[in-house]
């Protein structure tokens, strides 16, 4: 009875950190969003290079993007 006890404070315990821990981050995010930041990883990714400008596509090296 006492392990049962114990399993379901520490599972309530987990819940509640997660919980705090969520909002804390929303809350965070929220003020650096008003501060400009952005948070959204597609906007580091950088665009598609060229296929002219992209040293990949060198004649060398194209057979192998070929395979993938």
């Amino acid at each position: 009875m006492g392990l049962a006890v114990l399993g379901t404070v520490l599972v309530l315990v987990l819940v509640e950190e997660n919980l705090r821990g969520k909002r804390a981050w929303l809350k965070y995010k929220h003020q650096l969003e008003a501060q400009g930041e952005k948070l959204d990883w597609q906007d580091f990714v950088p665009l598609r290079a060229m296929d002219d400008l992209n040293f990949a596509m060198t004649p060398f090296l194209a057979p192998l993007a070929e395979h993938v």
